[in-house]
């Protein structure tokens, strides 16, 4: 998938934007470099690669609407730039970032590709720690204006969340070589979440 000069730049402009610490353009690169080793395996690539460049693009931490924001984005951006079935594929993408979630409404083509694209946005969670407590840092950081014990309650919730599910990471390579160290991160974050909320108590 080739973006021009001036639509990088732009995109670079917006990951670049203020108050922003985890969904930068370091996020967008990682998860590129790491597409690289599935990109045999995916059935439109340029799809893949494209969500990858979008899907934060729009990132506000006040606005539940930031996915579908990002897909519009994109839209007004390449309309009539790049062919229209790339776009709608790199948009079902980026809508199933909203639960991380495979929806059943997905084509059976492209099941596959969105399974591989959650699990890059999501491969943080599975990094050695040193890399997931700066990762946790960052999104606490995207959140500052959320007081401690509130951030605390909701960011548990959401942790738990991912512990409940049978399984964090959707494809076969992703789950051989992160799923077990991304429950102990997820597991040692929340422990660390439970000392502070404990502690406002003493």
């Amino acid at each position: 998938m080739q973006l021009s000069d001036e639509t990088i730049s732009e995109l670079k402009s917006f990951y670049g934007g203020a108050g922003r610490h985890y969904h930068t353009w370091a996020h967008i690169e990682a998860m590129l470099m790491l597409s690289t080793r599935i990109r045999p395996m995916l059935t439109n690539p340029s799809a893949v690669e494209l969500a990858i460049y979008y899907h934060d693009v729009i990132y506000d931490p006040h606005s539940n609407s930031n996915e579908r924001d990002s897909i519009k984005k994109m839209q007004d951006d390449l309309s009539g730039k790049v062919h229209a079935d790339l776009i709608q594929d790199a948009a079902v993408l980026i809508e199933a970032t909203i639960k991380h979630k495979i929806s059943g409404e997905i084509s059976s083509e492209l099941k596959s590709d969105c399974a591989y694209f959650l699990d890059l946005d999501l491969s943080i969670l599975g990094e050695e720690e040193a890399a997931y407590d700066a990762y946790a840092q960052a999104i606490r950081q995207e959140y500052h204006f959320v007081p401690s014990p509130l951030y605390e309650k909701e960011r548990t919730k959401i942790l738990n969340g991912f512990l409940a599910r049978p399984n964090l990471y959707f494809s076969d390579m992703f789950y051989r070589e992160r799923e077990q160290r991304a429950r102990t991160n997820i597991e040692r974050e929340i422990v660390q979440l439970h000392k502070r909320t404990a502690s406002y108590a003493n």
